[in-house]
């Protein structure tokens, strides 16, 4: 018998990771700093700019105003060392331009699961018979007829049969 060297198990998370491409890796922490930008820069300066884009090895922020931008740049050392040390992103420098900040993209929560409508027998019964002629499995064919009856109660006028 030929002993198998085990591998240490990793989470799911580390894979998935490790398979995105360096740019989409990038863009995704730079997404996350820009979603967290108060706490790099504090909080009224977080409300009046926002890290927006990235352009070649520079962060690229917008700032309400002329002092605001002029504060952003007096503490660029200091917000670079932040995105490197807590998000991995190994920035130059960062431009500073005066504009409309836009507020980060709100991480979207996943929709609550609503319950399903139970489907009336008498719009299962004619799917049921037109699907068990075609499938063996009984099993498959009752999924298939309560699919079919589903998609046409949601979509009525299409009439595909």
């Amino acid at each position: 018998m030929v002993a198998m060297k085990k591998t240490p198990l990793r989470p799911v998370h580390d894979l998935l990771w490790r398979s995105l491409s360096e740019s989409v890796r990038r863009r995704m922490r730079l997404q996350d700093a820009a979603r967290n930008w108060e706490s790099v820069v504090g909080p009224v300066l977080g409300r009046r700019s926002s890290l927006v884009d990235l352009e070649e090895n520079r962060g690229v922020v917008w700032a309400e105003s002329p002092m605001g931008a002029q504060e952003l740049l007096m503490r660029r050392s200091a917000i670079l060392k932040v995105l490197r040390e807590r998000w991995g992103l190994a920035l130059e420098d960062i431009t500073v331009r005066v504009g409309a900040v836009r507020p980060p993209r709100p991480v979207v929560e996943d929709p609550v699961p609503r319950d399903p409508v139970p489907l009336a027998e008498e719009n299962v019964a004619p799917m049921r018979r037109e699907v068990r002629p075609l499938v063996e499995d009984e099993t498959v064919a009752e999924s298939l007829a309560r699919m079919w009856a589903a998609y046409q109660r949601k979509y009525p006028s299409s009439g595909a049969r």
